[in-house]
C-alpha cells in the first residue's frame, strides 16, 4: 500500500470519527460557552489536535475522552480571558471597558 493510499484511508477514517462525534461535542461546548462561534472554535481545535496526533485511531472511551478534552479547552480559554481582564484592569481600564470585554468573550 503506497503512502498516498494510506493517507486517504486515514482521512476517510477520521471523517467517520468526526461525523460520529462532532455534534455531541458541539452541543456540550455550547452549553458551557453560550456562544456558537466559541463552541465551534473549540470543537474544531479538538478535532485538529486529534487529526494531527492521529490519536483518533486509538481504542478508548471516546465520549469520556472528548468530554475531558472539551473541559480542558474551556478552562484554558477561561484562564486566557481572566488574564486579559486582569491585564486591562492593571492598565486602569474602566469598569465599563472590562464589562464590555467580558461580555464580548461570553464566558
Amino acid at each position: 500500500m503506497n503512502r498516498h493510499h494510506k493517507r486517504q484511508q486515514e482521512l476517510a477514517l477520521f471523517e467517520l470519527f468526526f461525523e460520529a462525534h462532532w455534534q455531541h461535542l458541539y452541543i456540550k461546548a455550547f452549553k458551557f460557552l453560550k456562544n456558537k462561534d466559541q463552541a465551534c472554535a473549540i470543537v474544531q481545535s479538538i478535532f485538529i489536535d486529534l487529526l494531527q496526533t492521529k490519536s483518533f485511531k486509538e481504542d478508548r472511551d471516546w465520549e469520556r475522552h472528548l468530554s475531558g478534552l472539551l473541559k480542558n479547552k474551556v478552562l484554558e480559554q477561561m484562564r486566557e480571558y481572566l488574564a486579559i481582564d486582569k491585564s486591562l484592569e492593571a492598565k486602569g481600564a474602566s469598569a465599563d471597558v472590562l464589562k464590555t470585554a467580558t461580555l464580548d468573550m461570553a464566558i
